[in-house]
């Protein structure tokens, strides 16, 4: 039986022609520097040719400038490649709707459930219908920076992410302390190296590795981690979905925002970073289990029932 929210019913597929509907218009994704993915890549997308689609268009994942323009008549991404190029994939897609077929041709494979040899079969339940949205939060960071006419704060960067913003000490072994807000009430201040707000997705990485707990993928909850807290609280926190949390930060040398672990930001004195869910969530196609992610979890962790 194949799921999908209303929304994406609603937003997209009562706009396309049936045919194992909403899938006419297919973009195949793969990871530049992998020569079996762009193989891979081209093998599928001849296949689905050959299965009478509209279109099937061919990308990099880290050429989102090619990619962007076409997305708004894509209908469904399959991407091949590690989590790297699931979250580049996801986050792409996100704003338009379109989920994501994951192949995984990377070392974890958190986000991507389907094998390359098994590429088919899955290709094939999914234009069947024999298969399920999984719907992942993503944030929204802005980052505001006082303007040192007027003293007041003025958007200067925004970025959408998958996995989590993590604001951390540059090239200097220094801590920096961080004060948070959470909707506008103050909750602490911590020194630390780093302070990473994960998105559930983003609680089996560097969240993970930092001591946080893991979430289910679905959840809409962000969870705060710091990373060698000293002399300050030193628990993870899983917030209330929808929570506003600000941060700002001072340091005696340098700090950094990372987004996604793809997009870096040096950090000015005074500067407060803003994280709230965003709006799009990243949509995944599943042709599994929706146990899939905990068999996942165990296998990577190395345990064994």
């Amino acid at each position: 039986m194949f799921v999908m929210s209303d929304a994406f019913l609603d937003g997209r597929a009562a706009t396309r022609s049936p045919f194992a509907a909403p899938w006419r218009n297919i973009c195949v994704l793969h990871h530049p520097h992998k020569a079996d993915a762009a193989l891979l890549a081209s093998e599928i997308g001849d296949w689905l040719t050959m299965q009478g689609l509209y279109e099937v268009c061919h990308s990099s994942s880290w050429e989102p400038d090619t990619l962007s323009p076409r997305l708004p008549h894509v209908d469904v991404i399959v991407a091949i490649g590690g989590d790297g190029t699931m979250l580049r994939a996801g986050r792409s897609g996100a704003a338009w709707g379109v989920p994501v077929l994951g192949i995984n041709m990377g070392k974890v494979g958190f986000l991507s459930e389907v094998q390359p040899d098994q590429w088919r079969p899955a290709i094939e339940a999914m234009l069947a219908w024999n298969c399920w949205l999984e719907e992942r939060l993503m944030i929204s960071v802005r980052v505001d920076r006082r303007d040192p006419s007027t003293g007041g704060l003025q958007t200067v960067h925004t970025f959408a992410a998958l996995n989590d913003a993590v604001i951390s000490r540059g090239s200097l072994a220094r801590v920096i302390e961080t004060r948070i807000r959470l909707d506008g009430e103050n909750l602490a201040a911590i020194t630390c190296d780093g302070l990473i707000v994960a998105t559930p997705t983003g609680s089996t990485g560097y969240a993970l590795a930092a001591g946080g707990p893991i979430l289910p993928p679905e959840l809409r909850n962000i969870v705060i981690v710091p990373v060698a807290p000293h002399l300050s609280l030193n628990r993870p926190l899983v917030l209330s979905e929808g929570t506003e949390v600000r941060v700002r930060a001072t340091w005696d040398y340098e700090a950094m925002l990372t987004v996604d672990g793809h997009f870096h930001l040096d950090m000015e004195e005074g500067d407060e970073v803003t994280v709230v869910a965003s709006e799009h969530p990243a949509r995944y196609v599943r042709t599994g289990s929706r146990q899939n992610f905990y068999q996942t979890l165990v296998g990577k962790l190395g345990t064994t029932y």
